[in-house]
């Protein structure tokens, strides 16, 4: 426009949340299933593989929100974002409900993908879907 904004259709951006509550089981990582997408402006998300994969090199900022609760008094969960190049941890936390959200500016490369782990340590615990867990990401330059 006139003052210099730009705006441009196909630009990398989405965001994908969990659709509904799930157990994601125990004794190693799982992909965090953000399988509804809100918007997917160059089709670089993948909601059947939950993975976003980098269609150009740059700096993306991506966020990952994920809430939990669990029957148990005594877990821990670990939450971490994962690209081709590093893994971004949040650490372990405890509770009978829990939020964890991870937020970068990630370098990534042509053909890099995403993903959301988490591992918890025992059978009880649940995701929280209904818009309380979701993954969205952009490039911003």
């Amino acid at each position: 426009d006139s003052a210099g904004h730009v705006t441009k259709p196909l630009q990398p951006a989405f965001t994908a949340q969990v659709t509904s509550n799930y157990n994601p089981g125990t004794d190693g990582n799982h992909n965090v299933q953000y399988a509804s997408e809100i918007f997917d402006n160059n089709a670089d998300y993948n909601n059947s593989n939950y993975t976003f994969t980098a269609p150009v090199t740059g700096r993306y900022l991506l966020t990952s929100v994920l809430r939990g609760y669990d029957v148990d008094a005594a877990w821990s969960l670990a939450h971490d974002l994962v690209t081709s190049n590093r893994n971004y941890k949040i650490g372990r936390h405890s509770s009978d409900q829990y939020f964890s959200i991870i937020s970068v500016v990630a370098d990534m490369d042509a053909s890099d993908t995403c993903d959301v782990l988490i591992n918890a340590n025992e059978s009880a615990f649940q995701i929280s879907g209904g818009g309380y867990s979701y993954f969205t990401g952009a490039l911003i330059c």
